[in-house]
């Protein structure tokens, strides 16, 4: 599993364009050597570059910045798309996580003034939109659109925004509800099915 989580990571260069990865084709190429030749085998890669990324928790803010959708689709999903489409790669099953925390951030953490924007802009909803009409008709892509955690949207004030919002989204591509196969949560972050260790309440919120 492989995080495509800058430009340059399609290419495994560096911004002076040094060669210091691998990229996705190598990757594609690593994983078909893998395959033995009566099955199949999975890749899996993150779609995470969106225009003003992780707006709220700047934990990874990306290379874009807002007013950049452009430049995401032509210099990220693009080439990210013709790759996939290789015909030498049709024999792998490779499984999309689209934009971590995405969607989320635009329902949760308005008060952040650069979540505000992600969302009056619709570069958020826009750019997962774009890269869903891209990637999804590749026959052997499959697309799974992420969901954040239960210990973010939890709770029905926030779960029930956010599935609107992303349902709306959806319906919103070239292909409708067609365009996404499933859904992924924990994929940056996680919270525990179970966790023996926590009781009740974690300070005034129930767990």
């Amino acid at each position: 599993a492989v995080w495509m989580d800058r430009i340059g990571a399609i290419t495994g260069t560096a911004a002076d364009g040094t060669k210091i990865a691998m990229g996705l084709r190598e990757h594609l190429d690593t994983a078909l050597a893998q395959k033995l030749s009566d099955q199949p085998i999975t890749f899996l890669m993150v779609v995470y570059n969106l225009p003003n990324r992780d707006c709220h928790a700047l934990a990874s803010n990306g290379e874009i910045p807002h007013g950049g959708l452009e430049r995401y689709k032509s210099d990220y999903i693009n080439p990210i798309a013709e790759i996939l489409s290789d015909p030498k790669y049709v024999d792998i099953r490779i499984v999309a996580a689209i934009e971590p925390d995405s969607l989320p951030n635009l329902v949760t953490n308005l008060t952040t003034p650069a979540c505000a924007k992600a969302k009056s802009s619709g570069e958020y909803v826009q750019g997962v939109q774009y890269a869903l009409d891209k990637l999804y008709p590749i026959p052997n892509v499959y697309t799974y659109v992420d969901l954040g955690h239960s210990g973010w949207l939890g709770w029905d004030s926030a779960f029930g925004p956010t599935v609107t919002l992303i349902a709306d989204m959806i319906k919103g591509t070239q292909a409708g509800l067609n365009a996404v196969d499933g859904f992924v949560s924990n994929t940056s972050g996680s919270t525990p099915a179970v966790e023996p260790f926590v009781k009740d309440f974690i300070g005034s919120q129930p767990f």
